[in-house]
Parts: C-alpha cells; structure tokens; sequence
C-alpha cells in the first residue's frame, strides 16, 4: 500500500476499513480523533452504506464531528429532565 506509506500512526486501525483510508490519508486533523474513538470505527465497519456514502462526499469529516455527540449519548444512557416550579 505505497498510497498510505506516508501516514503510519493511523494506519493499525483503519486497515479493517478500506474504504475511509483514502479518503483519511490526506486529512491528518480528523485522523486523530478517530483513532480516540474507536466505537463509531466499528460501527462504522459493519454498516456499509454509509462508507460509500462517505467516499462521494468530500466534506462528511465535519459531519462526523457532529455524530460523536449522539454517540456520547447512548453511551450516557437516557436523560431525565426535572423542572421545579417556584410558588
């Protein structure tokens, strides 16, 4: 894999996943904090559809800047909102 030469610290977990490595490669930033993260990865792995979806679309990084919240909150388990009324 000459293209990927270049990036060696991302490369162990991303090999699993062919399909977000070029798209990856040239980006170093998001790199990074997926590597952090390994819980959307393997999501990631298993559902296909979004991987192709990842590979037309140019700026789907910012976009999973975004998804790491919803994540966090199924992690967190469900909330409960209390609102105290003053007499």
């Amino acid at each position: 894999m000459p293209l990927y030469g270049s990036v060696t610290t991302p490369l162990p977990p991303y090999v699993s996943v062919t399909t977000l490595l070029p798209l990856h490669a040239s980006v170093t930033t998001p790199l990074t904090l997926y590597v952090s993260v390994t819980t959307p990865l393997t999501l990631c792995a298993s559902v296909t559809t979004p991987l192709t979806l990842c590979a037309s679309v140019t700026t789907p990084l910012t976009l999973y800047a975004s998804v790491t919240t919803p994540l966090e909150m199924l992690w967190k388990g469900p909330t409960v909102n209390v609102q105290l009324e003053a007499e």
